[in-house]
């Protein structure tokens, strides 16, 4: 996702903390991906490394994703996939494609998890898979099948590290032991109102490397089982309080496993769980709504608050939000979904639930992502219009202008379908990337006729006089408008150079000081409050 081949993936740069989580460690010979297009010199490790790059060729991400697939077979065979004594003995026995099968060397091992590894290292690169979170679901899918599926071949014979293996198996013994309180905590016989969605809710983990918000691990999954239950149409289910009571309680990656163990055999359809760390000084939780029947990831929300839990319960609100609105998408039933499929002229609940995504990553400010989406969702439906407008929005903030004209001239014949104001939401965005400022304006002012209340319009237009007429007084008025009407605390920073713009320095000032009150973490806010101070001749303070 950050676009980093790592080009040293081996067991030496893959450490375990005390809590379980696994860090990936040691980027000193990483590169950008955008720059690693030409052949360069050899670096890594040689036993890790894919044929290509001992062939002169460049690092990619299949050649860090073979070095994973090394890294696995190493881990459950203590051998290596192709072995040699020297840099060129591992280059021809790559050319010969004289390598071992993990199938071969470790039989017993769930057919499905030897898949995945041979098509991580097969020798051509475009073999492979072609994303890390393609192969991440391949895992969870063939880990997720050897649970409730015969293994592949007869039991291994004894290892030095069959322990591992045996660890699981008596994990799993626990767990048919504790069979017998399942039903009083989960009622798993009784029959379930067809139309909610089971989920299990289990704890998150604290990264935050700050032992006072341990609390956080329980008080999140508190709150957000609280905010839930209150749907209609989900069925919650909290695994951590049913462990507590079996007197089952594992720790790190055995206790993950150990949860999604129970939540299978209790009936819930999906699990949610996540960790909590600290981004710039502001408390963060990502949160991971899995499908048990596929191991498919269904959506990962991430959410900011303050730094110490102060905000928590603003956070998990809106962790809830999107936690829900993508449970719920999945059921047929929901009339939310129904709703926003209706209100957007979709004839495909996929495409509504792309849609959905998409936005929320463009919010997030994930375009690869929130791109991503936005093509499935017009994939789905080619005439869902709201979608083409989305994916125009994104190619823009890309950078994409011609990409962007080419979605909206998708969206143009269907713009009889919707709404006056969806139409002229599609016009505004064409006339601004066609640089058609008079239009531009036309259309936000019909809008703000029809939207009164609608805090973006005058935005809009305040930006639009700011940058394109150079009236500020007209500027100003607008970006006051969308305050009143409850804009983003960001458009006090326009309206900040707005002042600035047209000579009111102490006005200035005080809409700067304003955004840096609504947002200290902001390093935006203190950046425009400085430069404020530094065309008033106040340097310390500008320091």
């Amino acid at each position: 996702r950050e676009r980093i081949v790592h080009r040293d993936v081996k067991a030496q740069n893959v450490m375990r903390e005390d809590g379980g989580r696994i860090v990936l460690m040691d980027f000193g010979i990483g590169r950008d991906t955008s720059r690693v297009d030409h052949p360069e010199s050899v670096s890594g490790t040689p036993l890790y490394m894919a044929p290509e790059l001992l062939s002169g060729g460049s690092a990619s991400v299949q050649s860090d994703i073979y070095a994973i697939g090394v890294l696995l077979f190493h881990l459950v065979t203590g051998a290596y996939p192709v072995d040699g004594k020297s840099l060129s003995d591992l280059t021809r026995r790559h050319v010969r494609e004289d390598y071992f099968l993990l199938r071969d060397v470790r039989p017993g091992l769930p057919g499905a998890f030897s898949r995945v590894v041979e098509r991580a290292l097969s020798s051509r690169p475009e073999d492979r898979f072609q994303t890390v979170g393609e192969m991440e679901q391949a895992l969870d899918r063939a880990l997720t099948s050897a649970r409730s599926r015969d293994w592949d071949g007869p039991p291994p014979q004894p290892r030095p590290r069959r322990w591992l293996w045996g660890g699981a198996l008596g994990l799993l013994l626990v767990l048919a032991a504790a069979l017998a309180g399942w039903n009083v905590w989960f009622g798993t016989d009784a029959a379930r109102d067809p139309e909610t969605v089971p989920i299990a809710v289990v704890n998150f983990d604290n990264f935050t490397g700050d032992m006072e918000l341990d609390w956080l691990r329980q008080g999140i999954p508190d709150q957000l089982i609280y905010s839930l239950s209150r749907s209609a149409y989900l069925q919650v289910r909290n695994m951590d309080r049913v462990l507590e009571n079996l007197g089952e309680q594992g720790d790190g990656l055995t206790q993950k496993a150990h949860l999604r163990e129970l939540a299978e055999r209790a009936n819930a359809a999906y699990m949610v769980g996540g960790s909590v760390f600290m981004e710039e000084g502001r408390l963060t939780i990502i949160s991971q709504i899995t499908d048990l029947a596929s191991g498919r990831v269904l959506d990962s929300p991430k959410v900011a608050g303050a730094a110490g839990g102060d905000q928590l319960l603003d956070v998990v609100a809106e962790l809830s939000r999107d936690v829900r609105r993508a449970l719920e998408i999945e059921s047929e039933e929901s009339p939310e979904v129904k709703e926003g499929v209706a209100r957007l002229k979709t004839s495909s609940k996929d495409a509504y639930k792309a849609y959905v995504q998409c936005l929320q990553r463009l919010h997030g400010r994930s375009y690869q992502e929130a791109l991503a989406h936005c093509r499935d969702a017009v994939a789905e439906d080619p005439d869902f219009l709201h979608a083409w407008d989305l994916l125009a929005n994104v190619y823009d903030n890309l950078g994409e202008r011609d990409l962007a004209l080419e979605a909206l001239d998708n969206a143009a014949p269907l713009l009889a379908r919707v709404p006056r104001v969806d139409q002229l939401t599609v016009l505004q965005r064409q006339a601004q990337l066609r640089e058609n400022w008079d239009g531009y304006q036309a259309h936000l002012r019909e809008l703000q006729l029809l939207q009164p209340a609608e805090p973006t319009w005058p935005f809009r237009l305040g930006w639009s006089y700011a940058t394109h007429v150079r009236d500020y007084d007209l500027a100003i008025r607008e970006y006051r408008q969308a305050l009143d009407k409850g804009a983003e605390p960001r458009a006090h920073l326009y309206l900040c150079y707005a002042y600035l713009s047209a000579a009111d320095y102490p006005s200035a000032e005080e809409a700067c000081r304003r955004f840096v009150q609504e947002r200290p973490g902001e390093a935006a806010a203190h950046d425009g409050l400085g430069f404020v101070h530094m065309l008033r001749g106040n340097y310390p303070a500008a320091r």
